[in-house]
């Protein structure tokens, strides 16, 4: 028996703000690690997108 230790590897980041009632859903994703999402950039996104709800 042989396996392969190649194949895809991508990462997907959710978040989900809300103002009062009002929901936001962000989504990011790419090929790739977590070592390799921009997690800091991704946060900062999600709190303007919630900022900017109203």
């Amino acid at each position: 028996m042989r396996s392969s230790t190649q194949g895809s590897s991508d990462i997907g980041l959710f978040s989900v703000g809300r103002d009062g009632a009002t929901v936001t859903i962000v989504r990011w994703g790419q090929m790739g690690t977590f070592h390799d999402a921009p997690v800091a950039d991704f946060k900062a996104t999600t709190v303007t997108a919630v900022n900017k709800l109203y």
